[in-house]
């Protein structure tokens, strides 16, 4: 005979430690909707906003850093010897520019540095910068950061490069000064065509070139040296995605080839692809923002190392928005942080919110929803002034995510930079200790359907599993087993959702040998997914 009074008293402490183990992740909430997509949504913002070392403004913008507006921010994590490596993020002083401005962390995101000495002309009408740490073919690393800078009403794509003394360190290069004020280590920003093209259709960059891909050779192996670049040009009215090569570490690039291709999609608008190979490396993913807000976010594949790229698709609703950045976690799962934008204008509570998504590569490519979604951050002003972003997941394995918007409803328009800090464990126990206990079926009640979903569980190991998901199993007490504990603390569920005494109808579970080849075959009960596109 289970005694209830030790099952209530289990669980319940199981689900305090578990919260206070994930810090403030008890304030987070379910978010509800209505949304065009079936996974949950929590709200981390209340537990990033209270935390002095999981919210961190790096600058407030202007010439001096004290305002009025600074934003869209990249970064890039250096390795240089030490246990958190070093964090350099780069934005404008302004919307699309002026000037290029550059801090640093070493602990991890916890501090930033001063502007850091750059060189004369950082100082321009730069859009955003985005960075890329490129190896040449005889093995030096190019620190290069591309822009797009506005000149005579054309964008001519532009770089500076620093390249790595092997006996400095980053950190002593970052910082060095000369007597003029200025970083000798960095190259003044030059373009990477010839500026006379810069009216020519492809070779303008309305927004920098994103993150660098190496290319791989028939065995899978990196190429030294040689990587793509994609980004999106405007002209009449019609964006359309290119590419650009290198085979020496992004000294120099390829004249740009239109790559995109959306035959189903007409008047589409792809742009700021944002790419991420597969997890068995054979293939490359583009996602885009979808501009002319007809359609979901759009991808694209290759499989040929950048030669050939598929027609293009619509991901899945829960994967619309504008600006991905997508980084693998040591599991093997995908975390991606977008500004969240709907389709056709449509209103949402987080409409231009800043939110991460949790999800696997095969859940972009079927059309799945995947596993969940957290916003980070509400932002309070313009819907449509957030989202850069720079995303890096640190040795240790904190996730540092960096972007820009207006978080004080102050009434203002003003925008920082901005770092959050948390882990994936942190939002794994927020997605468990969030939703309804023993609703397994996540339709926000509690009823013969997770009765039923339940037994099909029933002693099934999941251990495996992230804590999100051992719940929505009904492992309620997240031990790594559905067993008799669980049982009764579904009962208590059913019978605080249903009403007292609604569980004596349930009946027994079956013998627990009977059900334990059954439980192999169920994880994918674990989230509701529509039919993939095209089916």
């Amino acid at each position: 005979m289970v005694n209830l009074c030790r099952q209530s008293a289990r669980a319940r402490c199981l689900c305090l430690c578990l919260c206070l183990l994930a810090g403030h992740t008890a304030s987070a909430q379910l978010m509800t909707g209505p949304y065009p997509f079936t996974i949950p949504q929590y709200d981390f913002t209340p537990t990033l906003l209270e935390d002095p070392t999981k919210f961190i403004v790096i600058d407030h913008g202007g010439t001096d850093g004290n305002g009025p507006y600074a934003g869209h921010p990249d970064s890039e994590w250096l390795d240089d010897g030490t246990a958190d490596g070093l964090i350099l993020t780069g934005f404008p002083r302004g919307h699309g520019g002026p000037d290029t401005f550059l801090r640093l962390s070493e602990d991890g995101g916890l501090t930033w540095s001063d502007r850091l000495p750059t060189q004369p002309h950082f100082i321009g009408n730069h859009d955003h910068p985005n960075f890329d740490l490129l190896t040449a073919p005889d093995g030096t690393q190019y620190l290069n950061m591309v822009l797009a800078f506005h000149r005579e009403h054309e964008n001519v794509v532009e770089q500076a490069i620093m390249v790595k003394d092997p006996g400095r360190t980053w950190l002593d290069m970052l910082t060095q000064e000369d007597v003029n004020g200025y970083n000798p280590n960095w190259s003044d920003p030059a373009p990477i065509f010839d500026p006379s093209l810069s009216g020519t259709y492809g070779y303008r960059g309305y927004a920098a070139p994103k993150n660098a891909i190496q290319i791989l050779d028939n065995q899978g192996d990196p190429i030294l040296g040689s990587y793509f670049r994609q980004y999106h040009d405007n002209q009449g009215g019609v964006v359309k995605l290119t590419q650009i090569n290198t085979t020496d570490g992004g000294l120099t690039w390829s004249d740009p080839v239109v790559v995109s291709n959306h035959p189903d999609f007409p008047n589409a608008d792809p742009a700021e692809p944002g790419m991420i190979r597969s997890p068995d490396g054979s293939q490359v993913l583009s996602i885009n923002r979808e501009n002319s807000r007809q359609y979901e976010t759009l991808f694209m594949v290759t499989n040929d190392e950048g030669q050939t790229w598929s027609n293009m698709q619509e991901v899945n609703p829960a994967l619309t928005g504008d600006r991905h950045i997508a980084r693998y976690l040591d599991d093997g799962r995908i975390i991606m942080t977008f500004r969240d934008r709907r389709r056709n204008a449509a209103t949402s509570i987080d409409e231009g919110d800043f939110v991460l998504w949790v999800g696997t590569y095969d859940d972009i490519i079927n059309g799945d929803p995947g596993e969940y979604r957290v916003r980070l951050l509400e932002q309070l002003g313009n819907a449509s002034d957030t989202g850069y972003a720079g995303l890096e997941i640190l040795p240790n394995g904190t996730i540092v995510s960096i972007t820009y918007g207006d978080w004080t409803a102050n009434g203002t328009t003003d925008n920082d930079v901005v770092a959050m800090r948390f882990t994936i464990e942190e939002l794994d126990l927020l997605a468990a200790t969030s939703s309804l206990p023993g609703d397994l079926t996540l339709d926000g009640v509690i009823n013969l359907d997770d009765w039923a979903a339940f037994k099909i569980n029933f002693a099934m190991d999941t251990s495996p599993l992230t804590p999100a998901q051992r719940v929505a199993a009904g492992d309620l007490d997240y031990s790594g087993l559905i067993d008799l504990y669980d049982l009764v603390a579904f009962r208590e569920h059913y019978d605080a959702f249903n009403g007292s005494g609604a569980s004596e109808s349930l009946g027994p579970v079956p013998e627990p040998g009977s059900l334990a080849i059954l439980g192999v075959g169920v994880i994918g009960l674990l989230r509701r997914r529509p039919h993939p596109i095209g089916s």
